[in-house]
């Protein structure tokens, strides 16, 4: 969020403008989704099995500021 802010100041400074107020602020993330798993199922298994591994998750802030 500090990048988002940082990088909207220095456009509002090169168009000759200033900040005004937050409108709004959307995130989303990219990354695996759980999967749903049936009660029954998951009862059965005494153990969930884990496996070692990396997992990338993406995350995006998008920052909407009035300018004055």
């Amino acid at each position: 969020m500090k990048d988002a802010w940082a990088k909207a100041e220095a456009l509002a400074k090169a168009a000759g403008v200033s900040l005004g107020e937050l409108q709004s602020i959307t995130e989303s993330v990219q990354g695996p989704q759980p999967v749903p798993m049936r009660m029954e199922r998951f009862q059965r298994s005494s153990a969930a099995p884990v496996e070692t591994g990396e997992v990338e998750v993406r995350a995006a802030v998008e920052l909407v500021l009035a300018i004055k």
